[in-house]
């Protein structure tokens, strides 16, 4: 008898925590390439892959979030990524911060954390793409998407980060031919996709 009621409650327990934990699980390491570059800072207990050529900044100044004690890594793509086409910006940032309460929501209420995903088995907080259109600098368009989580008691976000630049209207034709969606997305998604707990 004591095994049955062990049984339905473990089919509850599973029954309830698929139901209203709706974890949707991203590819663990999508499109990563032979030669990819390894990146690892054990100070802030994580490692992450890039492809060889992109950009790797560290710094410490806070950005967007400067109320924060943060820790960023900007992994960008080069400047020749995608040349002669309409591309201004790839770019994946991972911000760490010793501040948890405001890990997850951003500055903006409308980019308060909305799904859950899961990256090489860890469940984040995640922003679908958000876009953004900034005609006062010169037509930039784009989206960003943001995953947020705490592990060992720091916060924890992964910025995807995709803009370009629309000219019409603030040039003369021809316009640059639009930059390859998909690829962008794929070569930043398997970046997100390396990240690791150490």
């Amino acid at each position: 008898m004591k095994k049955i009621i062990i049984a339905v409650v473990l089919i509850v327990a599973v029954f309830f925590l698929t139901r209203f934990n709706n974890k949707k699980a991203i590819p663990v390491v999508p499109n990563i390439q032979i030669g990819w570059q390894a990146f690892e800072n054990k100070d802030k207990d994580f490692g992450i892959l890039y492809p060889t050529g992109f950009l790797v900044n560290e710094s410490t100044d806070g950005g967007f979030y400067s109320e924060l004690d943060l820790y960023t890594l900007s992994i960008k793509a080069p400047d020749n990524y995608q040349q002669g086409t309409d591309l201004n910006v790839a770019t994946v940032i991972v911000s760490v911060s010793d501040t948890t309460s405001k890990c997850f929501s951003s500055n903006s209420t409308d980019m308060d954390m909305t799904e859950t995903k899961s990256i090489n088995g860890k469940v984040f907080n995640y922003n679908p793409k958000q876009p953004f259109d900034d005609n006062a600098m010169g037509g930039q368009r784009g989206t960003s998407s943001i995953f947020s989580t705490v592990e060992n008691a720091k916060c924890y976000r992964i910025q995807k980060l995709i803009g370009y630049r629309d000219l019409r209207g603030f040039a003369e034709p021809p316009y640059p031919p639009h930059f390859d969606e998909v690829d962008a997305n794929k070569t930043l998604e398997g970046i997100i996709g390396s990240f690791k707990f150490l």
